[in-house]
């Protein structure tokens, strides 16, 4: 068993961490993803890590970044815009929760990153609306905010979706076939594919 010796050693231990992670708004981002959820986890807040992760992808990506009031999502590459969601799979949470999906913003494009510190692996989904919008009438998606009833006449409604990684499942499955890819480039791959379609039109 841990003493309070050891404890407190191990707490100052992780206050230092987070105060180097808080100084630094690019920490971690040469060491890669796998490293960054290892430190991520244990010393800054979801809202902390999530912008984190998302400033780290548009690096990747070399996108550009969209100013937060014209609600349009995160980045843009080659005039499409890219909305960018992430969280950790831990012990205790299993679920990619994707909140606040808004398919009637001027996006083109959602870029999903779930980050499982259990197994060091990194999960990468990118869809394109038509894509989304599919999987808000399969996953049987919840509106974010108020009732059905409530938001009938309203055109601006957000959606929220749950992917359960505990256990083998049909929608894990079928997302693992259609929109994982393997790391950021596969996902310019498949931005630039459209680009590259839109041009022959």
């Amino acid at each position: 068993m841990i003493d309070l010796k050891e404890l407190e050693e191990l707490d100052r231990k992780r206050k230092m961490l987070r105060a180097i992670v808080l100084k630094d708004p690019r920490f971690g981002f040469d060491k890669g993803l796998t490293y960054m959820t290892k430190v991520f986890e244990n010393t800054v807040s979801a809202q902390v890590y999530g912008i984190r992760y998302q400033n780290y992808l548009i690096e990747m990506l070399k996108a550009k970044t969209i100013n937060q009031k014209e609600n349009c999502g995160d980045c843009s590459l080659n005039g499409y815009n890219i909305e960018i969601k992430a969280s950790i799979l831990n012990d205790t949470n299993r679920k990619l929760n994707l909140l606040q999906l808004r398919t009637y913003q001027n996006v083109h494009f959602y870029l999903f990153l779930a980050c499982d510190s259990v197994y060091d692996k990194e999960y990468i989904y990118i869809l394109n609306k038509d894509e989304l919008s599919r999987e808000f009438k399969t996953m049987n998606a919840v509106q974010t905010h108020g009732t059905k009833d409530a938001n009938k006449d309203n055109v601006n409604v957000s959606f929220s979706l749950k992917l359960n990684f505990s256990k083998e499942n049909d929608h894990l499955k079928r997302w693992n076939e259609l929109y994982r890819v393997s790391n950021i480039n596969e996902a310019i791959d498949k931005i630039n594919g459209a680009y590259e379609d839109g041009k022959k039109q």
